[in-house]
Order: C-alpha cells, then structure tokens, then sequence
C-alpha cells in the first residue's frame, strides 16, 4: 500500500521502530563502519568496494566492485577512519589482482593514528601479499580512530584491493549503521524515481537486520513512497522544485542518517530531437578544412592501407577472407586481433562514407583519395558479405572458433559492440550511394533479424553484452528502416534496443548492468560504454 508521509508521522514511526539493544559481537568486521579514503583511486574504482563486505571468488572476481590506482605506481595508502576509537589486534586483506596493469604489491605494511601521528602496529608477522586469499595479521592491540594501510607497488604495476576487514578485539564500542540514501538525481514530474538505500552493520546483515525509514525532509510539494520501511523503494512527487529525502536506520539511540536530493523538473515539450542524415556536403570552414583535408588525405588512407595487410596481426579484412573460406569449406587461418577486431572495418567503411559525401572542389589529393575509397568499398563489401552466415549472423571471431552466440561466458567478447557498428556503417553506405546500392542495407536488415529472432521476451533469451553499442545501434537502424521501408518495419528493431537495455542486471559497474538502467543515478564504470548506454537510453526515450 502506498503512503503519504509527512515529518511528524516519520517522528512516530522512529520512535516505534527504534526500541531495542545494540551490542558489539566479539571480531566483528569494524570495517563495516569506517569510512575509507586512499591517497588515489582509478576512475572505474571505488574506495567504497574496501568494505562492502563483499566475498570473492578469486583475485581476478571484482564483480562487486575493487579498489585500484592504476596507472600509478609506487607507495600509495588506504585508511579507514572511525567516528569513534576502537580497539583491534587482527585484520585481512584480499588483493586485486587483473594480471594486466593492476598486479599483487611487494610489499604492505600497517599503521595506526596514536593521536598525533601515523606509526607502524607491533607485530612479529608481516602482511602476506599472496592472491586468490584472504592475507591475516596479527598485532598487538591498539586503540584508536585510523588505521593506514600503506601498499608498495611491484615498480612498474599499480596495485588493488577487493576486500579489507579490520576485526574488534572485544573492547570496542557499539557503533550505530552507516546509512547512504544513495546519489543526488533529476526525476521528471510524473514519475517516479528509484531510492536504493545501503545499511552497513556490524553483524554484516545490513538492512536485513535493521529497522529503516523514508522521510521527506524538505520540498514544495508532497513525496507519494510505495514502501517508508524499505530500503529498495520508489518515490513520486506532486509538484516541481527540489526536495531533500532522509533515510534513517538503526536501534536503540544508535542511529545513523543519510540524505538524497531531488530535483523533480516538468514535463519536456512534446517535440524532440530528431537526427540530422548526412548528405553531399562542402566544408567552407577555417576551422575544419584543414582538420577534415587531413583525414580524407592522409588519416583514412593509412587506415585502408592497415587494414588490407594480409599479414595483420591486429586483424583486418584478412578476417573476413578467413571466414568466408570457412563458410565454404576452403582451408581458413585463426581469427586475428582483439575480439572487437572487425569493428575497425566498420568504423572505417562509415567514415570512408562521410569523407566521400564532401565536394572536393577541385582538390587534386582529396579525388585521388576519393578514388581509392570507392575502390576499397568495391573491393571490401563483397569480402564482408561472404563472411555472412546463411542467418544473417556476422562476426568473424564467432564464425572462425564455432564460439557460442549470446552466451555469458562471452559476454565482454563485444558480439553486439561489433554488430552495432555494422548497422551504422551500413546506414551511412546507404546515405553516401542514395540508396542506388543496398548490399550493405540488406545485409545489415539480416544481422538485426537474426538477432531479433532470438533475443526477446519469453520463448526468445535474454541478454545484454558487456559492451554498448548494438543498443543505440538498432534505434538508429529501426528508424532509418522505417523512413526508408515505411509500415513501421523498423520498429521491432526499436523494440529490440529497448529490451537488451532492460535486460541489464545483476552484473557490474563496469558494464553499467550492476542494476537496471532506470536504476542508475550515478555514472560508473567505463567511460565509453556509459556513453553508449546513457545515449541508447536517451534515443529509446525520444
């Protein structure tokens, strides 16, 4: 049932709520309520990921998040610190370990605040910096409010934690939850927005175990909650202006709260953006001239060269060759190149197409250019299409290892990453030509189909790859579709964008898929991939 609260029902509610005992259990993980800090942290990490109390599969498993410093090296420092003294003689560490740039330290030692300075702990053991493990130290017991770890990189390596628990030696006090309502965020009059709370607790139930509630603190208007008691609910409002929402957890005078803003804007006017197509255009501009009289002179020209080495290790259109081979039953090499490798084809044909649509005005280097990109589509989009598998599917890797479609074990092997970049590619082949050539068009229609024959609601599966593109991809495609073939036949194209984007869940920041995408409040993870993400939403939503 929904309710409406106001600040004196939540004053009652409290009073009710918070009635019992508090008490420190005997190794308790006091991390749970320190708050962390590092002298650095990467930009896909977090300092929070110290103490979330997560567990780990292994060094490699940051699924719930780690804390690293990449690129940096050297000596660098973790430290908790307490809003009270507590007393501890042992603590573990689990170390981050992705065997690329972050790597197990040399070394690591731990200090503690003595009331005026950092000093080492007393200890006859020194802090193993072993992976795939917990790493325990014993020490004497000290009371205090920090604790500094310091981390000594192996010299060229960064470093990473996925875990650090810091243990009560008996004496310390009770502490109430540590309480965070989540990130400030924008939710439009109407709807609705998404509360998340996180409640931290020394028994490591969190939430579970303790008594919560959502109040309004302040804004114009009244806050509809489906669920006060909640720590995962929704809130709606009923006028536009900025409010302050307060989580309150804990027992027995121990209590702790946190506060989210939100800004609740009006509706947005009925007519939106619409995309621009390229068409024959003239650059008449100081600014660009030279910066485009680059690319299509020399930039683009390199890229084919690359590109068509049959020795490339990289992987080139050598893969496509290969494929096809496959495909008819001719000897065919290894895939080359990263997994994504074929997405520079792409990338490369749609900006061949660009730089061909630009009027070269008599430019003896920009025709000559012009002449060998005309060539390179003649010469590559047959070696593509014969690399198509009989159901539309196309993606050299898959076709050359027999790997397995829309599998989870594959899911950062950027099958849609690729896939999308061929259905723009093929838009812009479709602009540059006007639509007197529709190889590339037709082609792209079979991929879309044979994805969207599979990936669906019930029978269909669901999936979401690891990296965006394929979902911003096929709005953009079902569009052209439908401008270009009418009776709204790109619209199972749309419909598609907008399910792989739903079925983002229970992953990892790093994909943005830690929670579903309506969800998000907080840009995290990779940058281009978030990029991708938030751009498919906005065209799924316009």
């Amino acid at each position: 049932m929904k309710r409406v609260l106001s600040l004196s029902l939540v004053r009652v509610g409290l009073i009710l709520m918070f009635a019992g005992a508090s008490y420190v259990k005997a190794a308790a993980n006091l991390a749970l309520v320190a708050r962390p800090s590092t002298s650095y942290v990467s930009g896909d990490c977090s300092v929070a990921a110290l103490n979330d109390g997560s567990d780990h599969r292994n060094s490699r498993d940051r699924r719930a998040g780690a804390y690293g410093n990449w690129n940096g090296t050297g000596t660098q420092w973790v430290q908790y610190d307490w809003t009270q003294a507590i007393s501890t003689d042992k603590m573990e560490l689990y170390w981050w370990d992705d065997r690329q740039g972050v790597r197990l330290p040399s070394a690591a030692r731990l200090l503690y605040w003595d009331g005026s300075a950092f000093v080492p702990v007393k200890t006859q053991e020194t802090l193993a910096v072993t992976g795939d493990k917990y790493n325990s130290l014993s020490f004497e017991e000290v009371t205090t409010s920090r604790l500094k770890l310091e981390i000594d990189s192996d010299g060229t390596s960064s470093t990473g934690i996925l875990e650090w628990r810091v243990y009560d030696s008996g004496k310390s006090p009770a502490f109430p939850p540590d309480v965070s309502a989540g990130e400030d965020r924008t939710v439009v009059l109407g709807g609705k927005t998404y509360l998340s709370g996180n409640v931290k607790t020394l028994d490591g139930q969190g939430g579970e175990s303790t008594p919560m509630l959502w109040s309004k603190a302040s804004g114009p208007g009244w806050v509809t909650l489906d669920d006060p008691a909640a720590s995962v609910t929704t809130a709606a409002f009923s006028a536009v202006g900025d409010y302050v929402l307060q989580l309150t957890a804990g027992r027995d005078g121990l209590t702790d709260t946190d506060y989210v803003t939100v800004k609740v804007v009006d509706t947005p006017p009925k007519e939106q953006l619409t995309l621009i197509d390229t068409k024959a255009y003239q650059l008449n501009s100081p600014l660009w001239d030279k910066r485009a009289r680059a690319i299509i002179v020399n930039w683009i020209p390199h890229v084919i060269n690359k590109i068509n080495d049959p020795n490339l290790r990289e992987g080139g259109i050598n893969n496509f060759i290969d494929a096809a081979n496959k495909l008819q039953g001719k000897p065919a090499g290894s895939h080359r190149g990263p997994v994504f490798s074929n997405a520079w084809i792409y990338n490369t044909i749609e900006s061949i197409c660009i730089a061909l649509m630009v009027d070269p005005q008599g430019d003896a280097q920009i025709i000559k250019a012009h002449a060998l990109m005309k060539d390179t589509l003649e010469d590559w989009i047959p070696k593509i299409l014969a690399a198509q598998e009989s159901d539309g599917y196309l993606q050299t890797l898959y076709t050359l290892t027999d790997r397995e479609r829309w599998s989870p074990k594959h899911r950062s092997d950027h099958e849609g990453y690729v896939a999308g970049y061929y259905l723009e590619a093929a838009v812009s082949h479709y602009m540059l030509t006007e639509g007197k050539d529709l190889r590339l068009y037709n082609s792209a229609k079979r991929l879309a189909d044979c994805w969207e024959g599979q990936i669906g609601p019930p029978p269909k599966q669901e999936w979401f790859d690891g990296h965006q593109a394929m979902e911003m991809a096929l709005v953009r495609f079902g569009r052209f579709v439908n401008k270009i073939d009418g009776r709204k036949k790109g619209d199972k194209y749309i419909q598609l964008g907008k399910f792989l984007l739903d079925c983002r869940k229970d992953g990892h920041s790093y994909d943005q898929s830690h929670v579903p995408v309506i969800r998000q409040y907080e840009a995290l993870g990779h940058a281009v991939r978030a990029s991708y993400n938030y751009a498919a939403m906005s065209d799924v939503a316009m």
